[in-house]
């Protein structure tokens, strides 16, 4: 006798009459890159169903609250020359939800300010007005540059504005004008932004993954497949970093997760699926290639200035 029951996942049960509860061996191996989970249960008696449902929710409830972390994580993409016909010039990484009634994004600032060097590329009396060039900067991304959101590659863009960028953080906010036009803000249960991890959440090593999208194929971004969790150690590095021509000023969390091109302005999960960090970079050295992110207390400090 089969039973199905789908809920963020296929799931089997199989009812072997007069036999044990058999245990799932290998069950959470692997468990966020399946979309098949196989339990093997003995439904003879209400004592042995009901520890097979024990095993099983909170599986569930993993998966649940992966998917919908995954779902709260968009591509941005940022077009420097909106009106410029067939123009590619632009950038691309991944945002995350974090606030769903005001349609606020994060993502990282390098994302939106991309590889262009702007000391030459902005125009002298532009520069003029503004005491450096960062603010220059900032007022030209404000006025000029279009931003998108979209679930997909192939998917319908969605136009977001830019609300604030941080000097000393690699840190950016984004805002949706109209929410309705996502397309899961049609499930309200799954519409919802990525919890950010306690205030006491304070400096250790943990065991991370990260979400988003990143450089796939002929340039298409694709979705960043399913992470094991790895190590993230404590050993927050220098205060003062340079990406492109801007100076960032906060400690970043080191780990052995491997970011990709795209991965950048994603969000860094701890186990409880709770926000610990964003994407900000990779760094490499003479042995190894080095990941950062901006840790999540960075992340509520930057929140606090917009709400």
């Amino acid at each position: 006798m089969v039973w199905r029951l789908a809920w963020m996942a296929l799931v089997w049960f199989v009812a072997l009459p007069g036999a044990a509860l058999a245990q799932p061996k290998g069950l959470y191996n692997g468990l966020l890159g399946k979309e098949l989970i196989n339990v093997v249960c003995d439904l003879t008696t209400y004592e042995k169903a009901s520890d097979c449902v024990g095993e099983l929710v909170p599986i569930l409830q993993v998966r649940a609250a992966h998917f919908a972390a995954a779902q709260a994580t968009y591509l941005v993409k940022v077009n420097y020359e909106p009106g410029v016909p067939g123009s590619v010039a632009g950038s691309a990484g991944t945002a995350f939800m974090v606030d769903a009634t005001r349609g606020y994004f994060i993502t990282a600032k390098h994302v939106l300010v991309g590889r262009k060097v702007w000391s030459s590329l902005l125009p002298p009396d532009h520069t003029v007005k503004f005491s450096d060039l960062e603010s220059a900067i900032e007022d030209h991304l404000a006025r000029t540059a279009q931003v998108t959101l979209q679930t997909s590659e192939d998917a319908l863009p969605v136009s977001a504005r830019l609300i604030g960028l941080d000097r000393n953080t690699d840190l950016a906010l984004l805002a949706v004008g109209d929410v309705n036009a996502l397309p899961m803000s049609k499930w309200p249960p799954l519409f919802k932004p990525i919890a950010l991890a306690a205030p006491e959440h304070t400096c250790a090593d943990m065991t991370v993954i990260a979400l988003g999208f990143q450089s796939g194929e002929q340039g298409r971004m694709e979705r960043r497949g399913a992470d094991t969790f790895t190590e993230a150690t404590c050993s927050l590095q220098p205060n003062t970093y340079w990406i492109g021509e801007l100076k960032y000023r906060i400690p970043l969390h080191k780990t052995r997760l491997v970011f990709n091109a795209g991965n950048s302005g994603g969000p860094v999960l701890d186990e409880r699926r709770h926000l610990v960090g964003v994407v900000s970079g990779a760094r490499p050295d003479a042995a190894n290639t080095n990941n950062y992110f901006v840790p999540v207390a960075a992340v509520r400090a930057f929140l606090d200035r917009f709400r």
